[in-house]
């Protein structure tokens, strides 16, 4: 559905950008607690996987870029280590 379609892409090898769930605002708790995490002492791991159904890939720590949007809040993360060529191929191709 609309709502669960979200806007998931490897813009680099080190670069993703990853929606929120749609009802995910910036003020609310979930959106901070993203904004805010290195901040508060907390981790983003990102996994990613091409298809649903497909397994998962940990594609590793990711540290806050930036963000825009609300509901949902659309993020870009920097991977502190690079996608695998395969993986960021097929994750690029999601769009």
């Amino acid at each position: 559905t609309e709502s669960t379609r979200y806007k998931d892409v490897a813009l680099s090898p080190t670069l993703f950008q990853w929606e929120s769930q749609s009802q995910t605002s910036q003020a609310s708790p979930t959106g901070q607690r993203y904004i805010n995490h290195q901040t508060e002492g907390g981790h983003i791991i990102l996994f990613v996987r091409r298809l649903a159904g497909d397994p998962f890939v940990l594609a590793g720590l990711a540290d806050y870029v930036s963000h825009e949007g609300d509901r949902p809040i659309r993020f870009r993360w920097h991977l502190r280590d690079p996608l695998p060529e395969l993986v960021f191929e097929q994750s690029r191709a999601v769009v």
